[in-house]
């Protein structure tokens, strides 16, 4: 995307929060897929450059209904602090004014958010078929199949899928935190004392070893309870104020088992999402499609490139026969076999690699002249044609008229050479 300015188009689809420029994407995406025109108003002048239009396009976007509503984070994240300062209270509550038994807040602040933590990370690295989208959540699944605002979203998972559990990541940190919150202004007004007892451990030696497992990332600050403060704090034992208390243990095993592996998966799964999104907005080809389609004004007469012409070493075809394959055209594809990096690279590989992409001979693959030949493009030419040694590219809308058209079609035959395909031009009415 050299011509588009990469840079600059990256930071106008990434400007402002993370999910404003996720949506904003989307939006962008959807618009190219449909094929839409912007039009100008009377007196408008044409933008001239990538960001004109790509601004003139936000401005005509501001007010779309189909686009999700903003509002469903910030009811995520408060119905998750809600539901921390709600688990906190009634986990102290549940012994009416009793001491606590420990083994209940580590379970539910400290052992069990460490599993799903787990969990979540696991499943990241696990084989996934690019023929389903069996990596979103079920519940994500019922909600963009129930709201139709969300629908369109669903034919992006890469990006929707990161996002989703980044959006998770974020209700669970904030779970944490108002449950640590609520502790604490409760053990202003209330002496909250906590005890241990189990029914598979009976020898005070045997817990203060698991103590000092759970203390062991800490220890160097903060030491495991000793012995005495052990026996002291078995239920049934009498109350002793001055015995070494068990809370700062509780505290350390929810912040750094239950809150701190949260804060690394959000990290982690915003830090994919901003990178799949740059990835998206430079690799895509959606820019230059859209440019295409709104510079670019269909003739009603055929372009002819002459063949003999000594710099570009390219052949004129008027009437195009055999099996024709599309790179990102927006115009005319029902004819087409398939229409490469439209959709997602998951579905181009998968037919890439079955027996539908062995068509009849010769097969063309068809690609407007502006766009920008990618690496993406390179590896889908050189699978396709494994399995069609006849194959050839065509440019459509060829011109040659001023040096830029020149070098954009010394562009072209640099990448057909590099491919070892024959380069041709094709009339377009």
């Amino acid at each position: 995307m050299s011509d588009l300015q990469t840079p600059l188009v990256v930071s106008f689809f990434l400007s402002g929060s993370l999910t404003d420029a996720l949506f904003r994407w989307l939006s962008f995406q959807r618009f190219v897929q449909q094929g839409e025109r912007l039009s100008l108003d009377s007196g408008q002048t044409c933008p001239q450059q990538p960001l004109e239009w790509l601004q003139l396009w936000q401005t005509r976007q501001a007010t779309d209904p189909r686009l999700p509503t903003a509002i469903w984070p910030p009811v995520w994240l408060l119905g998750a602090a809600l539901m921390g300062i709600v688990t906190m209270l009634g986990m102290m509550a549940v012994t009416l004014g009793q001491p606590v038994n420990i083994w209940l807040p580590l379970l539910l602040f400290a052992l069990l958010p460490l599993v799903l933590s787990l969990t979540t990370l696991l499943l990241q690295w696990l084989p996934l078929s690019p023929n389903t989208q069996s990596w979103l959540p079920a519940v994500w699944q019922r909600l963009l199949s129930s709201d139709t605002s969300w629908h369109w979203c669903r034919e992006s998972p890469r990006l929707l899928n990161p996002w989703l559990q980044w959006q998770l990541q974020r209700a669970a940190s904030l779970f944490m935190l108002c449950a640590m919150l609520t502790f604490f202004v409760v053990a202003l007004f209330q002496d909250i004392r906590f005890v241990w007892s189990s029914t598979f451990i009976q020898q005070d030696a045997t817990m203060l070893a698991v103590f000092e497992v759970l203390c062991w990332p800490w220890s160097w600050a903060l030491p495991a309870p000793s012995l005495e403060a052990v026996q002291a704090s078995r239920l049934g034992m009498d109350y002793q104020p001055l015995a070494e208390p068990l809370w700062p243990l509780v505290v350390m095993s929810i912040l750094f088992y239950g809150l701190l592996p949260r804060l690394l998966l959000m990290g982690m799964f915003r830090r994919q999402l901003r990178s799949r999104l740059v990835w998206a907005v430079q690799e895509s080809g959606r820019v230059e499609a859209f440019l295409n389609l709104q510079q670019l004004e269909r003739s009603q007469n055929a372009l002819v490139v002459e063949a003999e012409t000594p710099t570009l070493e390219v052949e004129s075809v008027e009437h195009p026969q055999g099996s024709q394959v599309g790179w990102r055209l927006m115009d005319d594809t029902e004819s087409l076999s398939w229409n490469l990096g439209m959709g997602d690279w998951q579905d181009d590989e998968h037919w890439l690699t079955s027996e539908q992409s062995h068509l009849a001979a010769p097969v063309q693959i068809l690609v407007t002249f502006w766009q920008t030949p990618t690496g993406e493009m390179e590896d889908c030419l050189l699978m396709l044609k494994d399995n069609n040694p006849d194959m050839s590219l065509v440019l459509l809308q060829a011109q040659d008229e001023t040096e830029r058209d020149q070098a954009q079609l010394r562009t072209w035959q640099y990448f057909a050479e590099k491919c070892q395909l024959p380069l041709r031009t094709e009339a377009t009415l």
